[in-house]
C-alpha cells in the first residue's frame, strides 16, 4: 500500500495518513526532502514510533537537540540511515580516492626530487660555464 495513493496529486501531509495506520512501537523510515525531516520525525516521535531518517536528519543543532529530547521522553529510538556506507560502488570509489591520495603524495615527492636535482644541475651548469 502506498501513501498517498498512486492516483492522488501532491499531498505534503500524506505521512500523517500513513502514520495513522501504525501502532505505537512500529518504525517509520523518513526518506523525503531534507527540509521536511524535522516535522515528520517529530510527528513520529509524538506518536511513539521509532524512526530511521536518511541524512542529514535535520539542518540545525537546535532541531537535533529537540529530537533527542523528544525521543528520550517518548522512549523511542531514532537513527540516521546511511544507505550507501557499505555499497560496493561507493566502497570502490573510496578506495580509489584513498589510493589516489597516496599516489599524489608519491608524485609530490618524485616531483620535488626531480625539481631539486634539476635545480642542482642548473646551478652546476651555470657555475661551470
Amino acid at each position: 500500500e502506498t501513501f498517498p495513493k498512486d492516483d492522488v496529486g501532491r499531498d505534503t501531509k500524506a505521512y500523517l495518513a500513513a502514520m495513522d495506520t501504525l501502532k505505537k512501537g512500529d518504525i517509520v523510515t523518513v526518506f523525503t526532502p531534507d527540509d521536511t525531516h524535522f516535522e515528520i520525525v517529530m510527528e513520529a516521535i509524538k506518536r511513539g514510533l521509532h524512526v530511521m531518517c536518511t541524512k542529514p536528519m535535520v539542518k540545525t543543532l537546535e532541531q537535533h537537540r529537540k529530537i533527542v529530547a523528544a525521543a528520550k521522553k517518548a522512549g523511542v529510538l531514532v537513527a540516521i540511515e546511511v544507505h550507501k556506507r557499505y555499497d560496493f560502488i561507493y566502497e570502490d570509489a573510496r578506495q580509489r580516492i584513498r589510493n589516489l591520495g597516496y599516489s599524489l603524495k608519491a608524485l609530490v615527492v618524485v616531483v620535488t626530487v626531480v625539481v631539486t636535482v634539476a635545480l642542482a644541475v642548473v646551478v652546476v651548469v651555470v657555475v661551470v660555464y
